[in-house]
């Protein structure tokens, strides 16, 4: 691994989780398990010292459903019960625009969510890759604007280490960032976490196309940031049109509101973190602001 000299002892490890910001908890899990085989895992309410920590005291008391795959494997999902919030339109702003989950086979996944909650956008293909033609996705937006990427690995693709599903639809392993340039958010990956980003690759992107009224022939530039876990980090490079979130006050930038991942140590980080350190279910956690206001929960844990 490539590290910098301002890098922080214990850099970014797996993902997991993602926290979406909802209008109803309970039948935003209701969906996600009818429809993606999702189990619950946990349910209560944001803690005092969490919503502080988010740097979201608006949210302390709200209700969280955390679900996992069917498989019981990988990264949670998470919803926060945000009714008094309206999300913005789909990839129309800069920051956490959307998680990607490993599924078995994205077209029969496709018939199971005939109109279902989950409005395909963008229907399952081969991506247009010139380095592979093993991996397979659609584009979904769910029942609360949130945006899912379900995808398909048909073989090892040179230069990833990416999961396979352990049940019809799995666990989060990529999420995607979207932010004003490759090199700004690269170099923010690289400065805080000792991460670097990959060689920027310009590709076609039908959801964004369509998101911003583009020719769907388009190309934009993206990269990755390859973490331990099977985990990625996507950055897009957004079009200009796009705009900072902008929340009530106190309250979380939905749809996708927060990443956590996992880091050794959270000394390196707590002068740069947003809040203090405050309780975690599985240890202690803080959170820093990335590019364009994206949200990073870091939890201290042991990185294999």
């Amino acid at each position: 691994m490539t590290t910098h000299d301002n890098a922080p002892e214990s850099p970014l490890g797996p993902l997991r989780a993602v926290t979406f910001a909802v209008a109803d908890t309970q039948a935003w899990a209701e969906h996600y398990r009818e429809h993606l085989g999702y189990q619950t895992r946990a349910e209560r309410s944001v803690t005092e010292e969490e919503a502080i920590g988010w740097g979201t005291p608006g949210v302390a008391g709200r209700k969280m459903v955390i679900l996992q795959a069917q498989s019981g494997q990988g990264p949670v999902l998470r919803s926060v019960e945000q009714a008094d919030y309206e999300p913005p339109a789909p990839f129309r702003t800069l920051g956490w625009n959307a998680a990607e989950l490993i599924v078995e086979d994205i077209y029969a996944l496709a018939d199971t969510l005939a109109g279902s909650p989950f409005k395909i956008i963008g229907p399952p293909q081969v991506l247009d890759f010139d380095f592979t033609d093993k991996i397979s996705a659609m584009q979904v937006v769910g029942p609360d604007q949130e945006v899912l990427y379900l995808t398909s690995v048909a073989g090892d693709v040179p230069g990833f280490d990416l999961p396979q599903a352990q049940s019809f639809v799995g666990h989060a392993f990529i999420t995607i960032l979207g932010g004003e340039s490759l090199d700004s958010v690269g170099a923010f990956f690289l400065q805080r976490f000792g991460r670097p980003a990959g060689p920027a690759i310009t590709t076609k992107i039908g959801v964004l196309a369509n998101a911003y009224g583009h020719n769907p022939a388009q190309t934009y530039d993206i990269s990755t940031v390859a973490l331990p876990g099977s985990c990625v980090v996507e950055i897009d490079a957004f079009p200009p049109e796009a705009t900072l979130r902008s929340p009530p006050p106190d309250l979380l930038p939905g749809p996708m509101a927060l990443v956590s991942y996992l880091v050794d140590d959270l000394s390196s980080y707590e002068t740069e973190a947003i809040g203090p350190v405050y309780p975690n279910d599985h240890g202690k956690a803080l959170t820093l602001s990335g590019p364009a206001g994206a949200l990073f929960e870091l939890v201290q844990g042991h990185i294999d």
